[in-house]
């Protein structure tokens, strides 16, 4: 994972944060790559206007956290 930007959403209208599935975990962060975020929403016909999505990456060994269109 090194050298990795992922990505999370959070619902804009619930707060929660959306579970992609892989990890099992309710309202945890599960953090993907953007490709597969993009297939869950389409996937599972999520409307990505309903959420904020956020990439988290390190820059000179500082955590980024930046939030993104898709």
């Amino acid at each position: 994972m090194n050298n990795k930007e992922l990505y999370f959403a959070v619902n804009k209208n619930t707060g929660e944060i959306l579970n992609t599935g892989w990890c099992g975990y309710k309202n945890k962060v599960s953090w993907v790559e953007l490709s597969h975020l993009k297939g869950i929403f389409t996937r599972n016909k999520i409307n990505k206007k309903d959420y904020n999505v956020y990439r988290v990456f390190v820059e000179n060994g500082v955590p980024v956290l930046d939030r993104v269109e898709i």
